[in-house]
């Protein structure tokens, strides 16, 4: 181990990322990318394009998902798997 490193006897969480946790939210919910883009007033295209990381919505866009969505922005950028904010 280098001097940097150390062995806490936890297992590391990696972070999910933007995309990963969109997507699940989106299942969680049970909706399909056409209801979901109807419900959070987004095109489909642009939640496909979120989905697949190609496309990643601005600070002012994120926190208003977050705040549609219900979730902290730590959970929706794959921060944290805790849903709402500490």
């Amino acid at each position: 181990m280098s001097s940097n490193e150390y062995d806490t006897g936890m297992a590391k969480k990696t972070p999910i990322g933007f995309p990963t946790a969109f997507r699940s939210i989106r299942v969680k919910k049970g909706l399909s990318v056409r209801k979901a883009a109807k419900e959070w007033g987004l095109s489909s295209s642009t939640i496909q394009r979120y989905e697949a990381g190609t496309s990643e919505p601005g600070l002012q866009a994120l926190i208003g998902l977050a705040d549609k969505l219900g979730v902290s922005l730590n959970f929706l950028t794959g921060r944290t798997n805790g849903k709402k904010a500490a």
